[in-house]
């Protein structure tokens, strides 16, 4: 039986999900805000030592846009303004000018 709650009391932003392997419950979130475009971010570590990206990619299949693999612990600024770069290419955003 899978559980979501809020990640925080005093927040509406974020959850918790329990119960659900972690492709399903991803997939369930994103459905939830209603996305149709995912750009996926994970860590080396995740991606090296872990099914978890790969099974995300299989569960979300075209709905990816774009991916970065191997963002570093504590994101650089750098990172960052690549993904958002990047996401912006994908048109992840497209009424967004910035």
């Amino acid at each position: 039986m899978a559980t979501t709650r809020p990640s925080y009391d005093w927040r509406k932003e974020g959850v918790l999900t329990y119960g659900l392997e972690f492709p399903d419950a991803a997939a369930a979130q994103i459905e939830c805000l209603g996305a149709r475009k995912v750009f996926l971010v994970a860590s080396g570590g995740l991606s090296r030592n872990t099914p978890y990206v790969k099974q995300l990619e299989e569960r979300l299949g075209k709905a990816i846009v774009g991916k970065k693999v191997g963002i570093q612990p504590h994101s650089l600024w750098s990172e960052i303004l690549e993904i958002a770069e990047a996401a912006r290419n994908a048109r992840l955003f497209p009424n967004v000018r910035c």
